[in-house]
């Protein structure tokens, strides 16, 4: 495989970012964030993140550090990492995603999100999960999130371990 001149390591403050998050069940050493886009369609204002690698849009490669971002922009990557989780647990993430984008340009937004009583994060689509790790992430550091902390922690679980039922194909 060729190496990508144009790709780099997550930074320190970057992993203690997610780690936030998904402490250890992200090999965060295997992750690369790639200013470049991934499909050549892919718009100036997108992030894709479809094979445990992060592709950022023109408009968004002046992000070198995260962590250093400010909180919509740490929010943004939160959501990514989520994509990373997701496809370190054996989600194929492109193939999912791309159903989920047709839907959500044909049918609806496949990123609004109802949290439910009893409800774990497996029964969220792809997007939906990373839309609600990032809202729970947002109530964290003091933000407006859609719904209390405390209904975050009952979604979520403990996504900080590899498990096969914290995700949904």
């Amino acid at each position: 495989m060729r190496q990508d001149a144009k790709a780099r390591p997550l930074t320190a403050g970057e992993v203690e970012l997610a780690r936030r998050m998904f402490a250890d069940s992200i090999d965060y050493t295997l992750v690369r964030v790639h200013s470049k886009n991934y499909v050549p369609w892919q718009g100036g204002n997108y992030i894709i993140t479809p094979n445990g690698e992060i592709y950022l849009g023109r408009n968004l490669r002046h992000y070198t550090d995260f962590s250093a971002a400010d909180l919509p922009a740490q929010g943004l990557f939160i959501h990514e990492m989520t994509h990373v989780w997701q496809y370190q647990q054996g989600i194929h993430v492109l193939l999912v995603g791309a159903i989920q984008q047709i839907r959500h340009f044909l049918i609806s937004n496949q990123y609004a999100y109802t949290l439910e009583p009893g409800k774990t994060l497996a029964s969220y689509n792809i997007e939906q999960q990373g839309d609600i790790v990032r809202d729970a992430f947002f109530g964290q550091q003091g933000m407006p999130a859609p719904y209390p902390a405390s209904e975050y922690v009952a979604t979520l679980g403990d996504i900080s371990r590899s498990s096969d039922d914290n995700y949904v194909a």
